[in-house]
C-alpha cells in the first residue's frame, strides 16, 4: 500500500515536472540562439582591419587571384551593410581582376559577380554567372541560391522550384527552405509553404540576421493571407516582435511591421512611425513612398504630396547617376500620388523598364500605368501573362480587378474577388 502511495506520489511529480517543462518551453518561432549583432561602428572597424591586411598580402604578391575575390568579397559585403553603391563598384573590379589572373576554376569571383548583379536587379546577368560556377562546381549551394533568387525576381517560378529543390538536395538549411517557402507562396501553394516555413525554422543555427529574414519572410506571408487565414496577423504580429528582437535595426521588419499597422485596424499612424525607423536605418526611399501613401490615407494629402515631390527629387537624381538603378519607384510614385498628368510618363517608363527587367513587379507597374492611360485591354493582357506564370499577389488581382471593373466584365473580376482573399505574396 505504501509502495503503490509512493508510486502514485512519483507519477503526479513526474506530471507535474513535465507541465512545468511544457509550459516553460518556447513556441517555435522563438530564436533559440543568443542575440549578438554588432554595431555599425564595430563592424566597419573590422571591414577596415581586413581591408588592410589583404592589402598588404596584395603588395607582396599583386597577382593572388585568391586574395583579389577576397577583397572583392569584404567589399561586397560591406556594400550590403553600409548601403553604399560604390563599394559594389570596387568588389566588381577585384573580382573581374581576380578572373584575369585565374579565369577557369575561380568560382569565388564569379560569385561576387552574380551577387552583385541581384543586387543591381540584373536578374539575367545573375543566372548567367550562376550558370557558370555550375559547369565548373556543379553542386555549388551559392549558385543554387543566387538562381533561386533571380528566377523568383523574374517570375519564373517553375525554374525557382526547380532550383529550390537542388539547393534543399545539396544543404537542407534554414536560407534554403526559406526562400523555397517564397516560391510556394508566390504559387499560391499556401500549406506547403507553411511546411518549408516551419522546416526552416526547426533547422535553423547560429544566424541572427538569417533567422530574422526567415521570420519577416513568414510573417509577410501570414499579412498576405489575413483575409483567409483566422489569426494570421496575431502570428504575423508576434514573428515580426521576434525578428525585430534579434535585428532591431533590420529594415525589412522595421518595414513589414509598417505594411502590419496598415493591415491592423487601418492603424497608419504606427505604420508611419515604422516606416521612419526603416528608411533611417536602410536610406531606402520606398520607405517614403510608403510613408507618404500613409499620410493620404489619414487626409493628410498636403504633406503626403510634400513628400511624394521630395521622393521624386531623390529618385531621379539616383537614375541619372546609377545606370544599373531600376524605374519602379519612381513609377509607382507616379501612378500612386494621383496626378493624371504623370500618368504617360509612368507608362512610358514601364514599358522601357520591361526591356531590361520584366519581373512580375515591373510587370504589374505596367498593367496599371496602362490601366490610368486607359489601354484597358492591352492592360488585362500584360495581368494575364502574370497571372498564367502562377505568380500570385494580392496586387495583381487588385490590378486584374479594376479592370475588369471598368471593362463591365463583372464576372471576371467577382473571380478575382475571390481569389484576392485566398492570394498569397
Amino acid at each position: 500500500m505504501c509502495k503503490k502511495i509512493i508510486l502514485s506520489l512519483l507519477a503526479l511529480s513526474m506530471v507535474a515536472t513535465l507541465g512545468i517543462i511544457y509550459a516553460k518551453k518556447k513556441p517555435a518561432y522563438v530564436y533559440h540562439f543568443p542575440v549578438s549583432i554588432d554595431s555599425p561602428e564595430k563592424i566597419e572597424e573590422d571591414f577596415q582591419k581586413q581591408v588592410s591586411f589583404y592589402q598588404k598580402r596584395l603588395k607582396r604578391n599583386p597577382t593572388s587571384f585568391q586574395d583579389t575575390a577576397i577583397m572583392a568579397q569584404l567589399y561586397a559585403a560591406q556594400g550590403k551593410n553600409n548601403g553604399l553603391k560604390n563599394y559594389f563598384q570596387i568588389a566588381q573590379n577585384y573580382a573581374f581582376k581576380s578572373i584575369h589572373y585565374v579565369h577557369f576554376f575561380n568560382t569565388a569571383a564569379y560569385f561576387i559577380l552574380a551577387d552583385i548583379a541581384l543586387e543591381e536587379h540584373q536578374f539575367p546577368k545573375s543566372i548567367v554567372y550562376a550558370q557558370r560556377i555550375l559547369r565548373e562546381k556543379p553542386r555549388s549551394p551559392e549558385a543554387f541560391l543566387i538562381l533561386v533568387k533571380a528566377h523568383l525576381a523574374l517570375g519564373n517560378l517553375v525554374e525557382a522550384n526547380h532550383y529550390a529543390d537542388e539547393l534543399i538536395n545539396v544543404m537542407p538549411s534554414e536560407s534554403a527552405y526559406t526562400f523555397r517557402a517564397i516560391v510556394l507562396s508566390n504559387q499560391g501553394r499556401d500549406e506547403e509553404a507553411i511546411l518549408d516555413f516551419e522546416e526552416a525554422l526547426k533547422v535553423e543555427e547560429d544566424n541572427p540576421v538569417q533567422a530574422s529574414f526567415t521570420r519577416v519572410m513568414y510573417a509577410r506571408f501570414y499579412i498576405a493571407n489575413y483575409n483567409s487565414k483566422k489569426g494570421s496577423l496575431n502570428f504575423a504580429e508576434d514573428l515580426l516582435k521576434e525578428a525585430l528582437r534579434i535585428t532591431p535595426t533590420s529594415h525589412l521588419a522595421l518595414g513589414l511591421t509598417g505594411v502590419f499597422f496598415e493591415k491592423d485596424n487601418s492603424n497608419y499612424k504606427a505604420a508611419i512611425k515604422f516606416y521612419k525607423a526603416a528608411f533611417s536605418e536602410s536610406k531606402q526611399l520606398i520607405y517614403i513612398l510608403k510613408e507618404a501613401r500613409a499620410h493620404k490615407f489619414l487626409g493628410e494629402e498636403e504633406f503626403a504630396q510634400a513628400l511624394y515631390k521630395q521622393t521624386e527629387t531623390l529618385l531621379r537624381d539616383d537614375l541619372r547617376k546609377n545606370k544599373s538603378a531600376h524605374s519602379n519607384d519612381l513609377i509607382r510614385l507616379l501612378l500612386e500620388r494621383g496626378n493624371s498628368k504623370d500618368y504617360p510618363e509612368a507608362m512610358r517608363l514601364a514599358f522601357n523598364e520591361r526591356k531590361i527587367r520584366g519581373n512580375p513587379e515591373t510587370l504589374i507597374l505596367l498593367s496599371w500605368a496602362l490601366e490610368m492611360n486607359n489601354h484597358l485591354i492591352e492592360a488585362r493582357r500584360v495581368v494575364r501573362d502574370v497571372l498564367a506564370k502562377n505568380y500570385r499577389s494580392d496586387e495583381i488581382y487588385i490590378r486584374a480587378i479594376s479592370i475588369e471593373d471598368k471593362l463591365k466584365n463583372s464576372n471576371l473580376a467577382k473571380l478575382y474577388r475571390n481569389n484576392l482573399l485566398t492570394s498569397s505574396l
